[in-house]
C-alpha cells in the first residue's frame, strides 16, 4: 500500500465526517472503516457510533507512521470559537515523508513540524 493510497483513505474517511456528519455516517459508512481521530473525545464520539478502527496520533498503520500535528485555525478570538484541528506526518521507509497541514493556518508550530521531520511533500488547505 503506497502511502498516497493512505492518505486518500484517510482523507475520505474525515471528507465523510465532516461532509455528512455523525448521524449520517453511521448510516451509510461501514463500521470498519478506519478512522484518524485527532483527540480522544473525537475518538470516544466516533467508537460509541460503532465504528471500532480509531488510529489516534503517533500509530502505526499498513507499515506507515502517523504523526499527529499542531494546527490553529486561525489568530487572535477565532480560536475561541473555532473547533481544534491537527494535522499529520506520514513516514514510510520506501516513501517520501509527507505532511498534510491540516485546516490550519501559518504560525510557528508549522514551521517547527516542518524543520522537525523534513517532509518533502506538503500538502495544504488554501484559497
Amino acid at each position: 500500500m503506497t502511502i498516497l493510497y493512505l492518505i486518500l483513505m484517510l482523507s475520505l474517511s474525515l471528507i465523510c465526517i465532516l461532509t455528512i456528519g455523525m448521524r449520517l455516517l453511521k448510516k451509510h459508512c461501514p463500521k470498519d472503516i478506519k478512522i484518524f481521530a485527532q483527540n480522544d473525545n473525537d475518538a470516544t464520539e466516533i467508537r460509541s457510533a460503532g465504528f471500532k478502527n480509531i488510529l489516534k496520533e503517533n500509530t502505526v498503520f499498513e507499515g506507515i507512521q502517523l504523526i499527529k500535528t499542531k494546527g490553529e485555525h486561525g489568530r487572535g478570538e477565532i480560536l475561541q470559537h473555532a473547533g481544534q484541528v491537527c494535522g499529520v506526518i506520514f513516514k514510510h521507509s520506501k516513501e517520501k515523508t509527507l505532511y498534510f497541514t491540516g485546516d490550519t493556518v501559518w504560525y510557528e508550530a508549522v514551521q517547527e513540524t516542518i524543520d522537525t521531520h523534513k517532509p518533502e511533500i506538503i500538502v495544504v488547505n488554501a484559497r
